[in-house]
């Protein structure tokens, strides 16, 4: 829904949000960290998340209640644009399991702020390699880590085509995790699937 800001002055829009569930926001049009702030704001005005105006609002904490939330627009200065916003009701993350050597797990991430998840069992001092194929997403981030959230190596970058985060050293017998995270609202699929040497 579009709003133009004609004066200096705040801006918002209400919606029903439910308790458990997550958001992300989309901004288009001229605003940016010098001229904006947008902020989501729970029931009792406390502040749920904010980003700069103009920029993607990334997947929120899940709501703590269920009532009326506000999307805050506070132009700084004498800024004035028009700006439209598209909130989402995010989904829960896509996932999967596998095995290594096992099938490739295939992710849809359909929703701006989706984010996706493979988990699978390692040995200690293992060594393996992550591969993603199939990618639609485009860019993105791939990261390796353990159960308890703890990241092992470097993060890979998701672009087009095919991408390794090669020869990966498991520091110890766990159930390891691959999180995906698609760029700002990109959208899209790609298969996971881990091997060893």
């Amino acid at each position: 829904m579009p709003w133009s800001a004609l004066s200096p002055w705040l801006f918002w829009f209400t919606f029903t949000g439910t308790a458990g569930h997550r958001l992300s926001l989309e901004q288009t049009g001229p605003f940016n960290c010098f001229t904006a702030l947008t902020y989501i704001l729970d029931p009792n005005g406390a502040t749920v998340a904010s980003t700069c105006g103009g920029y993607f609002l990334d997947a929120t904490s899940p709501l703590a209640t269920t009532g009326t939330y506000t999307v805050l627009i506070d132009p700084r200065d004498a800024n004035h644009a028009s700006t439209t916003l598209t909130l989402h009701d995010l989904p829960a993350d896509a996932s999967g399991s596998t095995t290594i050597g096992g099938a490739g797990v295939p992710l849809a991430m359909n929703t701006p702020g989706q984010n996706g998840l493979v988990t699978f069992p390692g040995a200690a001092q293992q060594v393996v390699t992550v591969h993603v194929t199939s990618n639609s997403v485009g860019r993105g981030t791939l990261t390796l880590k353990t159960s308890g959230g703890q990241q092992v190596g470097a993060t890979a970058w998701l672009g087009a085509g095919d991408v390794t985060l090669a020869n990966q050293t498991l520091p110890a017998a766990d159930t390891y995790q691959i999180a995906v995270d698609p760029y700002d609202v990109n959208t899209g699929s790609l298969t996971v699937s881990v091997t060893s040497p």
